[in-house]
């Protein structure tokens, strides 16, 4: 401090007393008067803090003292001008600077070294106004709107609603914040400070890491962050003063430990915040401001009242880690400083007498938890622990190297450092005959610290921990910036190691940020509950890494098993050189090199890529595009992901359907959510897969190596429609020229569905075109007309353009897609949409649009105008949907609702509402099955109930049939209650439903002759009471003398027996139909002829045959035995089909024909009616094929069908009035 000469008489003592040069009049001096104590709340504690009587002896102790006080009225000075702007913020926590202040006067110790320069306290001192006014300046900052709760997912949605929950989520932001030991704020604060001295204290090297261990928690004490810091600075003032800035950031940090910040509580205080019973922050903080440590110096003992059991249970966990820090710098700082607690206990932390009664909470049992976490029950997999020791692994190395990039970076100006990263699995028997794994690596290896804490303690992520988060601050401020992606998702990876055996061994040498090498460590554990040693090996080492040997369980393991194989199946793209040993079996991956698997490799689960690969060159910094011949596969790390979760919630689809390409999302692409057991992503990675594919899928086109080929496109489209359609239209864009026919340009000009490979010509030019595409059979006319034409010319285009010339004149045609094949197999299938306007269930159709979506991952309504590109919505008619196509759709009815809205479908409010009454109501849905539009099976407004229906519905929802039908009413439906019986007896309500099986359809009001003679045949009752019974219940049926086959039933149901049915009369044959009525005539005067018909007649037998079998198609021409039939029948009787016909024409019995035409041999109506067999009627298949075959006109070959009895329409009409709804491209 400056010296001051003066005479001065202080009590007995007298001073530099100066004789004048007369002695005349003596002055005395008087010492100058001191201050009273300050009455500024942080002068006071600095004035009365314990530091002052921790100090060395010598040196001017009050001087220091007081200069200190001035201080901290400065930087009270300062608070107060950034208080009023955090006025609402109500995080704000005052009182911690008192606590902190107090804190600090318990630490420095007592032994000699222990004791304190003056220059030491007044930074300890101070160091808590400095921290307080860091924070205060940081939350004074701009809160982003978002991005500050990232490691808090589950509070964050929550925190859009709750402020005093997005408040806690910004502090525990900002504490993380590099920020809070920013240089240039530190120094404005610096220059607050007016007494030299002190200002020379508060050095940057000394207030910096002080400020940055804040915000390390347990890792203050990290050798890697104290090795950075001087033993000792020299402040610059007269006296000799020194300030030792590891230990100054050490009690700082255990300080504010003891300082119980409201903000650094954990996190049971944020998740009751804004519920019922909530956590109220003003009793918080009064309950912080009381809190107080009582106890020994040993054992400091925690006292708080609190008003919530949530602060109890925060108070004792938040205790129990400062435990864990002081134990930290009690090792750290042992045997200078020897006057620190030896525990801190939580013991006096209770509730406020009568606040609460205690509550419950969910707790994990630290045993169980273990067993889970290293058992399949979570992995479900013992591979998954070879998975995780090539991820740890992969972080070693991805960490060494971003050391090593930066120190190259930083020292010598060269981007790369040359690191070359080494993974290596050796599978063997030791010398005592014990089986192990080992994985050697030479990343950046382990110390003490992170022995106990990263590697040791579950949960604790490799990427969260703060070491490594303020490193990679530094790393991207270097030209250009060092980034590391880790891989560490869950912190406890290391638990599943102990599925393949219960011991290990750990050797390893950590590589610090300067790139030396720190002491070789040993440490030998026996399990995951056990304790076990850190020893130094005393072994130089120059080349940091890790080695971790497991030694296997084979009572847990297969016989076979082989981390190699495991390896093998599961990475498919290495970072890093990495070898995998076992006995003779060695693979190597060269880094980032896709590395195939031998050919009689079962892929399944695992890598699948094969043959024929093609490098997209121009991929960004880390991600991998491979186009395959065969497989395909999604990897993360370049470790094979099996499945993706859908976009809807979480779970997962089976498998990922990559075909064709392979792609390796790593570092910026990597997703940030994975399963436990790393197998399945939880993000949605569409839109990055979709950015890579589009480039990646130019490129493949400009120069494809060979690769795109028809089947190959084709086999994409199998199971990647949406990249068969990316990899189509590129073509379309890119390729300008090619040559003619071939594939290429094939797809330039008319781009590519699936069938369209049919009509590339084949290599060795043995067949110009193969048969028209079975795959074809369910497209109706205008569609298969636009696939046909638009790869002219044909033989199939020429036969249809012979029948319909106008077709040469139709206009320029719409583009296939691949996905367009999967859309309209499912939208267009004939058997629901033959012609145009014909009743489908739309709801079901599109129902699979919605299953589509993971295949076709485009908006809602690009599909919707693709659908109408291709002429769907057209074709389809524009009627009102209905219930029952709104309850196909499966889901939520509002859903359904968007989709058919997005085709400019009208949805009414009515048809609405009864679609969600079956939702809430499920006796509506009787049997589950959902019919189509226009069937009577589901419940429409305007449209009559159904008798049989409305029983089915009393029996299901155990009510009377009248109750029933006065829920319905309330439904809006037409039924009248009035007239309808309570309920109808079991017996009498099957014969209510068309199918005899109390489920739709039902029979409508008017009863129909066929099923009156069924339902009589059923019931066994004479056709007489069958009809008194419907007419009963309200049913108008025809008169009896309308139906003229009701002497010839019980002959009938004897002679065509049941086979597995219900009734007798099998198959769709119409009991009152001409030719039913025929063939009972028939029946009956043929067993009145003969008593062993139909047994004693060869000719009697194969006709009963040949009748059987009648019905079994929908097709047949109606009222008349189908002359096809008769080809077989009459080879077996020994006779023409044209001399059969003529006998069952005399016999009453129509045929279709009386002999085939003139151009019609035998052998080729045999060939066309077997392929006619099981084709629908408006089916262009078989006509066209047949056309093209037999070198007939399409007209010519649509008689024969109908001649042979198929009833097949007037393909020319069909053409004709399908040109309409080809699609078109615009323009």
């Amino acid at each position: 401090m400056e010296q001051q000469n003066s005479n001065t008489v202080s009590g007995s003592a007298v001073n530099n007393l100066v004789q004048a040069a007369r002695i005349g009049t003596v002055h005395v001096h008087a010492a100058p008067v001191e201050p009273g104590p300050p009455t500024e709340e942080w002068a006071e504690l600095v004035f009365k803090s314990a530091v002052w009587s921790q100090l060395r002896p010598g040196g001017d102790t009050e001087a220091w003292k007081w200069q200190t006080v001035r201080a901290a009225e400065e930087l009270a000075r300062v608070r107060d001008r950034l208080a009023p702007p955090l006025a609402d913020d109500p995080w704000q926590d005052p009182d911690v600077v008192r606590r902190f202040v107090r804190a600090v006067g318990r630490l420095p110790g007592t032994s000699a070294d222990g004791l304190l320069y003056p220059a030491e306290a007044a930074v300890l001192v101070l160091l808590p106004m400095l921290y307080r006014l860091r924070t205060m300046q940081l939350a004074c900052g701009e809160r982003p709107t978002d991005g500050y709760g990232e490691d808090h997912r589950r509070l964050a949605d929550r925190a859009r609603t709750d402020p005093d929950l997005a408040g806690w989520l910004w502090h525990r932001h900002l504490a993380r914040q590099a920020g809070l030991a920013d240089p240039a704020a530190v120094t404005g604060l610096r220059a607050a400070v007016t007494g030299p001295e002190v200002r020379a204290a508060l050095l940057p090297a000394v207030v910096l890491p002080a400020l940055d261990g804040l915000r390390r928690g347990i890792g203050v004490a990290n050798p890697e962050f104290l090795q950075e810091l001087r033993d000792r600075e020299r402040i610059d003032c007269d006296e000799e003063q020194y300030v030792r800035p590891k230990r100054l950031t050490l009690l700082t940090a255990l300080a504010h430990a003891l300082a119980l910040e409201n903000t650094a509580l954990p996190e049971i205080v944020a998740d009751h915040l804004g519920i019922e019973d909530p956590v109220v922050l003003s009793q918080l903080h009064a309950t912080l401001r009381a809190s107080s440590w009582g106890g020994s110096r040993e054992l400091p003992v925690l006292k708080a009242e609190c008003h919530h059991q949530a602060v109890v249970e925060a108070l004792r966990e938040y205790i129990d880690h400062a435990d864990e820090l002081l134990h930290a710098v009690q090792r750290t700082l042992d045997p200078e400083v020897t006057g620190l607690p030896l525990r801190l206990s939580a013991a006096n932390v209770a509730p406020v007498p009568g606040a609460f009664k205690e509550t419950a909470r969910f707790r994990l049992d630290e045993r169980r938890m273990q067993a889970l976490l290293m058992g399949v029950q979570l992995y479900r997999d013992r591979d998954l622990a070879v998975r995780e020791l090539y991820q740890n692994a992969l972080d070693a190395c991805r960490y060494r190297r971003a050391r090593a990039d930066f120190l190259a970076r930083d020292r010598l100006g060269v981007e790369d450092s040359g690191y070359r990263g080494e993974i290596t699995f050796e599978q063997g028997i030791d010398a005592q005959g014990r089986p192990y794994l080992q994985c050697r690596d030479n990343g950046v290896g382990m110390g003490e610290a992170e022995l106990r804490g990263v590697f040791s303690k579950a949960g604790e992520r490799f990427a969260e921990q703060q070491e490594l988060r303020q490193e990679r601050e530094k790393w991207r401020a270097a030209t250009p910036p060092v980034e590391l992606y880790p891989n560490s998702r869950f912190g406890i990876g290391v638990l599943s190691y102990f599925m393949l055996g219960e011991r290990m061994t750990v050797t390893t040498c950590r590589m610090d940020p300067e790139n030396r090498c720190g002491p070789e460590l040993e440490a030998s554990i026996y399990g995951p509950g056990h304790l076990f040693p850190i020893k130094p090996t005393g072994a130089a080492r120059t080349v940091p890494g890790t080695t971790i040997r497991l030694y296997l369980d084979q009572e847990v393991l297969p016989e076979d098993w082989s981390a190699v194989n495991v390896l093998e199946r599961l990475l498919g793209i290495a970072e890093f050189e990495t070898v995998a040993t076992h006995g003779e079996h060695v693979v190597r991956w060269e880094p980032r090199q896709l590395r195939q698997r031998a050919d009689h490799v079962d892929r399944r689960g695992g890598v699948s890529a094969a043959g024929k690969l093609v490098p997209w060159e121009g991929a960004p910094p880390g991600a991998q595009v491979i186009w395959c011949e065969r497989g395909g596969d999604l990897l993360v790390d370049g470790l094979y992901i099996s499945s993706v979760a859908s976009r809807s919630d979480t779970e997962a689809q089976p498998t990922i359907d990559v075909s064709g390409v392979v792609v390796n999302l790593t570092g910026p692409y990597s997703p940030k959510n994975l399963s436990v057991d790393r197998t399945t992503i939880l993000d949605d990675v569409s839109e990055t897969l979709h950015a890579l594919l589009r480039p990646a899928a130019r490129a493949l086109v400009e120069d494809d190596h060979g690769l795109l080929t028809d089947s190959w496109l084709s086999a994409v489209s199998d199971e990647d429609p949406w990249l068969a359609d990316l990899l189509t239209s590129t073509v379309r864009q890119v390729v300008s020229t090619a040559p003619p026919s071939s594939f290429l340009e094939l797809v330039s000009r008319g781009g590519f569905y699936g069938t369209d490979r049919k009509f590339v010509p084949r290599s060795d030019h043995s067949q110009r075109f193969p048969p028209l595409p079975t795959e074809m059979n369910s497209l109706p006319w205008p569609w298969l007309l636009w696939r046909l034409l638009a790869h002219r010319p044909n033989p199939w285009s020429a036969a249809l353009t012979d029948a319909v010339p106008e077709l040469d004149r139709i206009g320029c045609l719409l583009p296939a897609l691949p996905s367009d094949q999967l859309v309209l197999d499912h939208l267009l299938d004939n058997s629901t949409a033959p012609a145009p306007g014909h009743v489908v269930n739309r709801g079901s159709a599109l129902t699979y649009v919605f299953k589509m979506q993971p295949l076709l991952p485009k908006p809602l309504s690009v599909v919707a105008q693709r659908l109408r590109e291709l002429r769907i919505r057209d074709w389809w008619d524009s009627l009102p949907v209905s219930v029952s196509e709104l309850r196909a759709m499966r889901g939520a009815v509002s859903d359904g609702v968007q989709l058919m809205r997005a085709l400019d479908l009208t949805v009414t409010d009515e048809v609405t509402a009864i679609a969600a009454a079956y939702q809430r109501i499920p006796a509506l849905s009787v049997d589950g099955y959902i019919f189509d539009r226009g069937s009577n099976g589901t419940l429409e407004p305007g449209a009559p109930v159904p008798l049989g229906y409305l029983a089915a519905m009393s029996r299901a929802a155990g009510h009377s049939m009248v109750e029933m039908a006065r829920q319905l009413v309330d439904l809006g439906l037409s039924i009248d209650p009035a007239g309808i019986p309570d309920h109808i007896t079991s017996p009498t309500a099957v014969l209510l439903s068309r199918d005899f099986d109390n489920a739709a359809p039902w029979v409508d009001q008017s009863v129909t002759p066929n099923h009156l003679l069924r339902s009589a045949v059923l019931s066994g009752r004479s056709l007489a009471e069958t009809v008194r019974t419907f007419e009963d219940l309200g049913y108008s049926c025809p008169p009896l003398g309308d139906l003229p086959v009701t002497e010839f039933l019980p002959l009938v149901s004897r002679f065509f027996p049941p086979e597995g049915g219900r009734l007798p009369i099998r198959h769709t044959l119409d009991m009152s139909s001409p030719l039913f009525l025929a063939i009972a005539q028939w029946i009956a005067r043929r067993s009145a002829e003969s008593s062993t018909f139909p047994e004693g007649s060869t000719a009697d037998g194969a006709l009963m045959h040949l009748f059987r079998d009648l019905g079994m198609s929908n097709e047949l021409v109606t009222d008349s035995v189908p002359f096809a039939a008769l080809l077989s029948a009459a080879r077996d009787l020994g006779i023409g089909p044209a001399d059969l016909a003529a006998r069952l024409n005399a016999q009453g019995l129509p045929t279709s024909c009386v002999e085939l035409p003139f151009d019609l041999p035998q052998h080729t109506a045999s060939r066309l009616w077997g392929m006619a067999a099981h084709t629908v009627r408006h089916s262009p298949h078989v006509p066209l094929m047949a056309a093209v075959e037999l070198k007939a006109p399409l007209p010519r070959v649509a008689e024969w069908l109908r001649v042979l009895g198929h009833d097949a329409p007037d393909p020319v009409a069909l053409i004709r009035e399908a040109i309409p709804f080809v699609p078109l491209a615009e323009g």
